[in-house]
């Protein structure tokens, strides 16, 4: 059984002023849900249980954004 979650403006929101606040970039809907896609399953897990306006929730977002895609795109530019 596939579980959806549900994204309504607030939390899109929510989402993109974590990662402006990261990268002072501005994101689509369409790349906020290739984030949200790409996210590990414990926090896809803490947005199911506390959606994405919360604090802890956006932390790990933050966290995992910036130690993995933007390490990443930091490597891949070095090439």
């Amino acid at each position: 059984m596939k579980l959806e979650l549900e994204i309504d403006d607030h939390d899109y929101a929510s989402l993109h002023d974590c990662l402006y606040n990261l990268t002072e970039k501005d994101f689509s809907r369409e790349e906020l849900d290739l984030v949200i896609e790409k996210l590990p399953t414990h926090i896809k897990g803490e947005i199911f249980s506390w959606g994405l306006a919360d604090t802890c929730v956006r932390d790990q977002i933050y966290v995992w954004y910036r130690d993995n895609v933007m390490k990443e795109q930091q490597c891949l530019k070095a090439k």
